[in-house]
């Protein structure tokens, strides 16, 4: 996850210099920039998708002393009762 932040800052450097006009970038490199930037933008989303047990999962289980909080999560009862 680390690597996908890194290489998803450089792309969106690389981006804001091309609106600056501060490098030149043909429109292929662009769009090529463009996507990888999307791609990596769901893979960090994708983290977040605690009931998966992704790493960001236990870094939270381990940070709130919590181990196991997919069953400590569920509600009592039915909420629209």
């Amino acid at each position: 996850m680390c690597w996908d932040i890194v290489f998803l800052s450089a792309g969106v450097w690389l981006e804001w210099l091309h609106d600056l006009q501060l490098i030149v970038m043909n429109e292929n490199a662009l769009q090529t920039i463009r996507l990888i930037n999307c791609h990596l933008t769901a893979l960090i989303l994708f983290q977040f998708l605690f009931f998966m047990k992704t790493d960001l999962y236990y870094v939270f289980t381990n940070v709130f002393r919590c181990p196991n909080l997919l069953e400590h999560t569920f509600l009592v009862g039915n909420p629209c009762d």
